[in-house]
Parts: C-alpha cells; sequence; structure tokens
C-alpha cells in the first residue's frame, strides 16, 4: 500500500492511499472513500457511481504524468521522481509545483493516481 501526503510548508498532510490492487482511497472521518483506480499499465481512472469510471490520464514508467485529451494528443501535466515526490508542471514558469508525495509501493502509479485523485488536479485548466 502506498501512502500519500499533500505538501504544506508545515507537516506534510496525509490525504489518501493506493491500495496493491490499484483502488485509490481518499482520507475522511469514517471509512474512507473510494475515488478511484489506478491500473499496473499506469492509465487512471475517477469512479464514477452507476456508470463506467472516467479516464483522466496516464503515468509513464519515466514519471512523467500526461492528461487525457479526447480527440487529440495528451497534456504533459507532472511528473513522479524517484523520490516520491508528486510536481505539477508550469510550463514558463520555474520550478515546477511540489504536490505531494508517497510513501510505499507500488509508488509510481501511486504517484500518478495522487496527481488526479488526491491532490486536486481533476480540473484539465489546471
Amino acid at each position: 500500500m502506498a501512502r500519500v501526503y499533500e505538501h504544506f510548508t508545515g507537516p506534510d498532510d496525509y490525504v489518501g492511499r493506493v491500495e496493491e490492487d490499484g483502488r485509490v482511497y481518499g482520507q475522511q472521518v469514517g471509512p474512507d472513500h473510494y475515488l478511484g483506480r489506478v491500473e499496473q499499465s499506469g492509465r487512471v481512472y475517477a469512479h464514477v457511481a452507476g456508470g463506467p469510471d472516467d479516464y483522466l490520464g496516464r503515468v509513464e514508467g519515466n514519471g512523467r504524468i500526461y492528461r487525457h485529451v479526447a480527440g487529440g494528443p495528451d497534456d504533459y501535466v507532472g511528473r513522479v521522481e524517484s523520490n516520491g515526490k508528486v510536481y505539477a508542471r508550469r510550463p514558463g514558469i520555474d520550478p515546477d509545483q511540489l504536490l505531494g508525495r508517497v510513501e510505499g509501493e507500488p509508488f509510481l502509479q501511486a504517484g500518478g493516481a495522487a496527481f488526479f485523485l488526491l491532490l486536486g488536479h481533476l480540473d484539465p485548466g489546471q
């Protein structure tokens, strides 16, 4: 299981987890909330109650994260580093924004899932 922490100037905040089978859960009071899943291929899906899950994007073996764009090439939007840190790409602005970190395995897939489902980057405009 991989635990996901959102970056803050103080101690990082635990926001959820990614199970070994790819299921993603957000931290909340009471039972954690099922948000979606990540496949071993790196493809990330948001859970949709009563319908098919929405494909959000993917994380590649080199850690690069791409947001799905229907009918066009996918957008490069972030990365997961080998130390588990997750960054949002900020074109033209240096440095990229540190969003959080992943501890545990599978950290690469968990980092992609965390980017979309746990660290607030569902909006294509971000």
